[in-house]
């Protein structure tokens, strides 16, 4: 596998995951869009993405940020 030389191994198996919750969204909400605002003003998202097998992943990662509010995607 490429890169595999380049990697170090780990010595513990505890890893920080965190859980996604209604509550923990509820703590970061997104924020208020002026009804008056362009597409400049709500900001800018570009996905960069590549695999020909999986094209799905960068349309939902697009779609997704359109629907949280992004004014333009690239």
């Amino acid at each position: 596998m490429p890169g595999t030389s380049r990697t170090q191994r780990t010595t513990s198996n505890k890893q920080r995951v965190a859980a996604i919750t209604r509550a923990s969204l509820r703590r970061w909400p997104l924020p208020a869009v002026e009804a008056d605002g362009d597409k400049d003003a709500r900001g800018r998202v570009l996905v960069v993405g590549g695999a020909r097998e999986l094209p799905g992943a960068v349309l939902l990662a697009g779609v997704g940020a359109l629907r949280a509010g992004a004014g333009k995607l690239q």
